[in-house]
């Protein structure tokens, strides 16, 4: 690739708070018509950010410098919401406050199609009391600094102490920090993360496997479109504020200043330079017992989302390094590709674990570095910023372990209702499974609950299985099936273990935020809670409602659905005590999960050389 021009995309602000819908603007003076530079990526918005507990709204502050420096504030003006904060839920702490935020952005350029947005990033600035595991030592976010818990990677661009000499020069070429009226506020992490913006792309919905099924959008962000994400916030009390930037990438198309006839007018150019996104496939056989019993290997497939990068027969453009506590230094990936598509090429590590100290999750960092590239303004704008221009993630790979705590609070994710189906299939252990999860409540009124319902009530599409009903019967319970219709509210008195389903979800008839809560109540309480997933489409409205309901329930995994039916029995089964005995289990293989922080795979696939999370677990959210 050669490189990053100006992205003419100039975000204005409006913070609304879930609770009052207000929108708070800054005071802008009128400018005539935008200005065009070129050069890039660019900082093309920036505001100070502070949770105000008196009015239970933000209260956002743009750093007045940069907007002024854009000449765009006639457009702006037009369309004053161009990026809102919708505050869904606030969770108060004795040291900390949660947020959980959809952040959306609008193209503040409606009708101007020569000025498309390509891969646009809004990021998240902290402090850094932490440093990055890589000999650079990066400053990044501690577990008593502002966290973004979800991120789709992060960005060493504009941060304060290494680009706030540019900023001073040319406002969209660094940091700028806040000027009269801001909070005064500069954050001291070097490395932030940020989520992906696109056309198309849901709030919930994985960057990575969006920029696969839509990989000939090229991340593109339209004049006019408004586009939201998902943010997981968590902040001391002590400072509730943060700073967020938006990141961008455009090229003029070949008839500019005329609109383009189509997204290949675009140069190659037009897209970022570095990965944007990237996947991990984890199928490590790491284990931990106590200090003195552990072993095994990390063994990762590794694809990041490059747009021009060439990897037949060897990556050249990019390399990549691994960090985690489970070995010394950092480890250099074999660049020799086992997958090839294109965008996105798939490189294999096993890595011999040196040390581990407990199971679960084994934080990691990945480097994806350009040894022909750096940090070098394309316009001359000098910034401190030395090294190898480079994306990086921060994901984790699961340590299994022979003795893990029986708990009975966790939502158990399950690929698809064919596992209830196929409880009488010849040498399966489905039944097994079943009566292991059954045995799991060790508290009342769970333990002396009867009851088995498979809620449909915000659904529609499923038929009750006979055989799981004979099966549920046999083993003493009541099977209860609550059809989508007539409506049934959800009520879980009696109820042992709960199953909610969700293919062809209902257009607006989504859980209530009583039944969220009650949910939530009857997991923590000790009660058993099933989500399916389904092959088929269960998009409402273009909101995933069952990305929504994992998030409402703050549950660490992702859920996808495909078409590619498969009834090879699963055997590939991490010890628990829900698979205790088990050694083979049937179901489709047409839809999978994706499994982080606290939660957990329990069972695994492989399908066409992909290996696939089919039935895992995550404890709620407090």
């Amino acid at each position: 690739m050669n490189r990053f021009s100006l992205v003419l995309l100039m975000i204005f602000i409006s913070l609304v708070s879930s609770c009052s819908g207000s929108a708070v603007q800054p005071d802008v003076a009128p400018a005539s018509e935008p200005s065009i530079a070129s050069g890039g990526p660019h900082l093309w918005g920036f505001w100070d950010v502070e949770w105000n507990p008196e009015t239970n709204e933000f209260d956002a502050v743009p750093l007045r410098s940069a907007m002024f420096a854009c000449n765009v504030i006639k457009f702006m003006n037009a369309h004053p919401g161009n990026l809102a904060f919708h505050t869904i839920v606030v969770k108060h702490e004795d040291n900390w406050t949660n947020f959980d935020l959809d952040i959306g952005l609008i193209h503040p350029f409606p009708g101007l199609e020569a000025y498309d947005g390509f891969d646009v990033m809004g990021v998240f600035m902290g402090n850094g009391s932490a440093h990055f595991p890589g000999p650079e030592g990066y400053a990044i976010a501690g577990p008593d600094d502002q966290q973004l818990l979800n991120p789709d990677g992060y960005t060493r661009r504009f941060n304060a102490s290494e680009f706030s000499g540019a900023g001073q020069i040319l406002p969209l070429q660094g940091y700028l920090p806040g000027g009269k009226g801001s909070l005064g506020y500069t954050p001291t992490a070097i490395l932030n993360p940020y989520k992906y913006y696109a056309d198309s792309l849901s709030a919930n919905a994985d960057a990575f496997g969006f920029l696969v099924t839509h990989s000939a959008g090229r991340g593109l962000f339209k004049p006019g479109s408004a586009n939201f994400r998902h943010f997981k916030i968590r902040m001391p009390n002590n400072l509730l504020k943060f700073q967020y930037a938006v990141l961008a990438n455009w090229e003029p198309n070949k008839h500019h200043p005329d609109p383009p006839t189509g997204l290949d007018d675009f140069p190659p150019a037009a897209n970022s330079q570095e990965a944007v996104a990237l996947n991990i496939v984890d199928s490590s056989t790491a284990f931990y017992d106590d200090e003195s019993t552990y072993g095994g290997d990390i063994i990762l497939d590794i694809t990041p989302w490059d747009w021009s990068a060439t990897c037949n027969p060897q990556m050249e453009e990019y390399y990549i390094k691994l960090y985690s506590s489970a070995w010394t230094g950092p480890f250099m990936v074999d660049m020799t590709p086992t997958a090839m598509a294109p965008y996105h090429c798939t490189f294999h590590a096993d890595i011999p674990v040196e040390t581990l100290s407990a199971y679960g999750s084994l934080p990691m960092w990945v480097e994806v570095s350009y040894p022909d590239y750096d940090y070098t303004s394309p316009v001359g704008v000098p910034n401190d910023a030395t090294g190898h221009l480079t994306a990086y993630f921060k994901t984790s790979a699961y340590v299994t372990t022979s003795n893990p705590p029986v708990s009975d609070n966790y939502v158990y994710g399950f690929s698809d209702s064919h596992f209830m189906e196929d409880v009488d299939e010849p040498a399966t252990d489905n039944p097994l499974l079943f009566a292991n999860m059954l045995n799991l409540p060790k508290q009342e009124p769970y333990v002396s609950n009867k009851i088995v319902m498979w809620y449909e009530g915000h659904s529609d599409g499923y038929k009750e299985w006979p055989e799981f009903s004979s099966m549920i019967t046999d083993m003493g319970y009541q099977n209860v099936y609550v059809p989508a219709d007539p409506y049934t509210p959800l009520d879980t008195t009696g109820v042992k273990m709960l199953i909610l389903a969700t293919m062809h979800s209902k257009v607006g008839d989504y859980y209530t935020t009583e039944e969220v809560q009650m949910i939530r109540d009857f997991v923590n309480g000790g009660g058993i809670c099933i989500i399916l997933l389904e092959k088929e489409s269960f998009y409402v409205d273009g909101t995933d409602t069952v990305d929504k309901l994992i998030s409402d329930l703050e549950l660490d995994f992702k859920c996808y659905a495909d078409d590619n039916y498969d009834d090879t029995p699963y055997t590939d089964i991490t010890p628990d005590p829900i698979t205790e005995g088990v050694d083979a289990i049937f179901g489709d293989k047409g839809a999978r999960f994706e499994v982080f922080g606290n939660g957990v795979s329990l069972v695994r696939g492989t399908h066409n050389g992909d290996v696939f999370t089919a039935i895992c677990k995550s404890p709620t959210g407090n």
